[in-house]
């Protein structure tokens, strides 16, 4: 497996490629040259924020690069996963990432705000068929889960450790080297530790 040349970041719902600049500047830092991907949920369907992304990895010229993505940005990398490998994407990184179907969305699915800002995205996410179709990664992936969230057993996660968005449970995925981390699910991008994780992850020699 070769060695990423190029970091390709991808922010979450309702956030912004802003939210991902600290971790842009701490992988330049490191010598992990990034690009930043941008979409807006409540403007623009997964099917067409999904072929802009993959518009925007063609430019990469078939060399091999990596994917660091936050929440949404993680699925939106498993929807397109098998394309992405194919287009050079070597290495995969998912932070707070729902890899099955989110409490929090089934919660709010019918909630006409909810769905006026998650649009398209977040009924998808609320639907287990949905999350039945995205394949697993066949590159070396690394999984974050944020466990800092409340815990109380009246919400919807049941006392179950969590980031106050996404359970530990629902970030598993099968295949990936799945971490548990202290840390709530809107900093994971920012947390030293968890970029300091993610270089090394990078920067290892490919087996």
């Amino acid at each position: 497996m070769p060695s990423p040349e190029k970091v390709l970041l991808v922010h979450g719902m309702g956030r912004s490629a802003a939210s991902m600049l600290l971790m842009s500047r701490r992988l330049k830092e490191s010598g992990l040259p990034t690009t930043l991907f941008n979409y807006f949920v409540s403007l623009e369907d997964l099917d067409t924020i999904s072929a802009r992304m993959m518009k925007s990895v063609r430019r990469f010229r078939g060399r091999p690069f990596a994917l660091v993505a936050h929440s949404l940005g993680g699925v939106l990398a498993r929807m397109n996963s098998r394309a992405l490998t194919d287009a050079g994407l070597c290495r995969l990184v998912l932070m707070g990432t729902p890899n099955h179907t989110p409490v929090m969305a089934r919660a709010f699915k019918d909630n006409p705000l909810f769905r006026m800002l998650a649009g398209d995205a977040g009924q998808k996410l609320a639907t287990p068929s949905f999350h039945e179709t995205l394949p697993i990664p066949a590159i070396p992936t690394l999984s974050f889960a944020g466990s800092s969230g409340p815990r109380s057993r009246w919400l919807p996660f049941k006392g179950e450790e969590n980031d106050g968005v996404v359970s530990v449970g629902e970030t598993q995925l099968e295949g990936a080297e799945n971490r548990v981390v202290p840390g709530l699910h809107t900093f994971l991008m920012t947390d030293r530790s968890v970029t300091d994780e993610i270089i090394r992850f990078l920067q290892e020699e490919a087996g």
